[in-house]
């Protein structure tokens, strides 16, 4: 079993987690650049045709040719060129809202860029509101592998609509208006994932936990909601390996005379330390010298247990029961006995016993 408990920063609590499949847009450091060759495209609200040298992948369907209109969007079934992003225009046409308001590219006031390559083709609106002129800097990047990166550069003060469409109006993602309606905002990066793997639970206050029946690669993402209904996401990739491909072993003296001190348990084994420290514990999982390690009693009836690891000013490893935090560090770890590398175990040579270990980072 594993399990880790999300955080989130920033908004307003309480927070409340989900995860579904679909597209999903994740904030990322503002990339934008002027980019691209003129297209002389210069008219108020009117839509050009583009040909894309790929397949762009859009809602499960792919795309060879869009339709960018002078109003700061995308369409691929055809012109579509109003400066209205109303509920209806926005979700009954597969559509790229960029920085959807009314724009104009007449004579000075700007122009489209294109610039176009063998795995992504960019699409920049470098021109003006139509009310008052204020410049518009936006531009949206169409990747082969179905990406779509939205960047905003100066300007952009009044403005505008940022989300996608799959047109049947049911499927569609609003981009967090909060961020994009200011110049040299943060990048939207639009992806489309998977919702969390079966095995996998993912409750409304952020518990992630399962248990994974075999090793692989688990790409999805995670949704927070906070209290006023704005939301983050973000791309997780939780890879599961065999246990043995990512143990280490740390030497760890086990105290004989904790043992001696356990008269009944070392009378049932006949005064042998190896043998009772070998002994399964009484919750039918464990050695007794590891629970000594986990610091719990090796009669406790509990279920395997977890161990959390702290390090000392030494660099010596201090071993706490879970859930217990160790000293802030978010580093859980299963613990397994093992044989001490050339020779037995005994009274005298406690300082060579060993524990492995199977690490959990949660950064």
């Amino acid at each position: 079993p594993w399990s880790v408990r999300l955080a989130a920063v920033g908004g307003a609590p309480a927070y409340a987690w989900s995860s579904a499949g679909g597209y999903v847009a994740l904030r990322e450091s503002n990339a934008y650049a002027d980019r691209g060759s003129a297209k002389g495209w210069h008219a108020d609200d009117k839509c050009w045709t583009l040909s894309l040298p790929f397949a762009f992948p859009f809602y499960g369907s792919p795309r060879r040719t869009a339709y960018v209109s002078s109003n700061g969007t995308i369409a691929f079934d055809g012109s579509f060129s109003t400066y209205s992003h109303s509920a209806a225009s926005f979700t009954n046409h597969p559509l790229v809202a960029v920085l959807w308001n009314d724009l104009t590219t007449v004579g000075s006031y700007g122009d489209i860029y294109v610039e176009s390559g063998a795995d992504s083709v960019t699409v920049q609106w470098r021109c003006a509101y139509r009310n008052g002129h204020a410049a518009v800097n936006a531009s949206v990047t169409l990747g082969a592998d179905g990406t779509i990166r939205i960047a905003f550069g100066d300007g952009n003060g009044n403005g505008g609509f940022t989300g996608i469409s799959a047109g049947n109006g049911k499927d569609f993602l609003v981009v967090d208006s909060s961020y994009t309606a200011r110049g040299n905002a943060d990048d939207a990066v639009i992806q489309a994932v998977s919702g969390i793997p079966d095995w996998l639970e993912l409750s409304g206050d952020g518990v992630l936990s399962g248990t994974p029946p075999a090793p692989g690669t688990n790409t999805f993402a995670v949704t927070v909601t906070d209290a006023a209904g704005r939301t983050a996401s973000k791309k997780l990739v939780l890879v599961v390996s065999e246990g043995a491909d990512e143990t280490t072993t740390t030497p760890v003296a086990v105290p004989h005379e904790w043992l001696r001190r356990q008269a009944s348990l070392l009378a049932e084994y006949g005064g042998d330390y190896e043998a009772a420290a070998n002994a399964t514990a009484a919750n039918g999982v464990d050695k007794v010298w590891e629970c000594y390690v986990a610091g719990i009693s090796p009669e406790d009836s509990a279920a395997a247990f977890r161990a959390a690891i702290a390090f000392d000013a030494d660099g010596r490893p201090v071993v706490f029961p879970s859930p217990e935090p160790a000293d802030g560090l978010r580093r859980t770890f299963a613990v397994w006995g093992t044989e001490a590398p050339g020779g037995a175990w005994g009274p005298t040579n406690a300082a060579t016993r060993f524990f492995r270990l199977g690490v959990e980072l949660a950064e």
